[in-house]
Parts: C-alpha cells; sequence; structure tokens
C-alpha cells in the first residue's frame, strides 16, 4: 500500500513519480493532482523541482498545458451536458406533473361515467320493472279483448239467425199475400161472372 500523510486535518496519499506519470499518461492537470494528494501550488512545484529532471519537466508543462485545455474542454462540455441533463429532467418533470394531473381529470371522469352508468343500470331496472307491468296489462287486455271478439261474434251469429229467421217470415208472407191476391182475383172473376148471369136471367 501507498503512503499517506494529514494536512490540515484530512488524510491524503504521498505522490510519487510512478502515480505522477501514471496520472500524466491518464491526461491529468496539475489541478486535479494537487487536489487529489492535497498540495498547494508552490508544494507541487517543489515537488517537481525535486523529482522531476529538467527535460520531464518541460516536456510535462507542455502535456500538461495540453491536457488541461483538453481537461477543460472536456468539463465544460461535460458542464453543458449536466446543464442540458437539468432542462430535460425539468421537462421530464413538467410532463409528469401534466399526466399527472391528466391522469386526475381522467379518474374523476371515469368515476363520472361509473357514476352515469350506475344511474343508467338503475333506470333500465326501472324500464325492465315497467315493461313487465305493462306486459302484463297487454296479456290482461289482449284476453279481454278476446272475449269481447268472441261475444261480438256470437251476437252476430245470433242475430245474423234472427235475420234469417226473419227473412223467412217475410218471404212466407209475401207468399201468402200472393197467393190471396190471387184468391181475390179469381173470386173478382167469379163475381163479375155471376154478375153478368143474373142480368141474363133477369
Amino acid at each position: 500500500m501507498g503512503q499517506n500523510i494529514i494536512k490540515d486535518g484530512m488524510l491524503y496519499p504521498v505522490l510519487t513519480k510512478v502515480l505522477y506519470d501514471k496520472h500524466s499518461r491518464q491526461g491529468w492537470g496539475e489541478r486535479r493532482i494537487r487536489s487529489k494528494y492535497g498540495l498547494s501550488k508552490a508544494e507541487f512545484v517543489r515537488w517537481k523541482d525535486k523529482n522531476l529532471k529538467k527535460g520531464e519537466m518541460k516536456m510535462a508543462t507542455k502535456t500538461v498545458d495540453k491536457k488541461v485545455n483538453t481537461f477543460e474542454r472536456e468539463y465544460h462540455e461535460a458542464i453543458k451536458q449536466i446543464r442540458d441533463l437539468e432542462e430535460k429532467n425539468k421537462r421530464l418533470h413538467l410532463s409528469a406533473d401534466n399526466l399527472n394531473k391528466d391522469l386526475v381529470q381522467l379518474k374523476e371522469k371515469l368515476a363520472a361515467e361509473e357514476n352515469k352508468t350506475e344511474l343508467l343500470g338503475k333506470t333500465l331496472e326501472n324500464f325492465s320493472e315497467e315493461n313487465n307491468e305493462l306486459a302484463d296489462r297487454l296479456s290482461i287486455a289482449h284476453s279481454e279483448k278476446k272475449k269481447i271478439k268472441d261475444f261480438l261474434e256470437n251476437e252476430n251469429l245470433k242475430l245474423k239467425n234472427e235475420f234469417v229467421e226473419q227473412d223467412y217470415h217475410v218471404k212466407n208472407q209475401e207468399h201468402l199475400i200472393t197467393m190471396l191476391n190471387e184468391k181475390n182475383v179469381n173470386l173478382e172473376e167469379e163475381n163479375n161472372a155471376l154478375k153478368v148471369l143474373v142480368k141474363l136471367w133477369s
């Protein structure tokens, strides 16, 4: 394990040449290295003077400057991405709030529709009961109508029979009248003949 030091009440690992080279290859800038190991800018300069050769220091400075620029660019891009994500998160929260409001409204509409359905069910039950009552009344009315129809047919048949009998009697009376008329004519003819004979005898 590496060595650690306590500085300002914080425990920091000790920066070594191996660790420095590793972080340089990873693209770490001086600020990040100093923060990792609890070094001030002056302390870091002294560490480089002590542990790095002049050539390495120049190369490290160029590399660090390049890496710092890259790190700062990546840092700003990351900040921009974070802000974009925060903005998207706000929009998502707003959308979620709107969806929750829509959901509440839909639940209220659903409850209203359920109430309407319940009322319709009760209304249909009432209609069904009324229909049953009407069906019973219609059945009774139909039965009464049939009785009345049968009664009228019987009365009509009786009237027809009476009419036939009356017609028969009328025809008989007409026949009798015709016969009486014929007899009357014959009697008149006989009376006239007798009158003629009386005149001839007298």
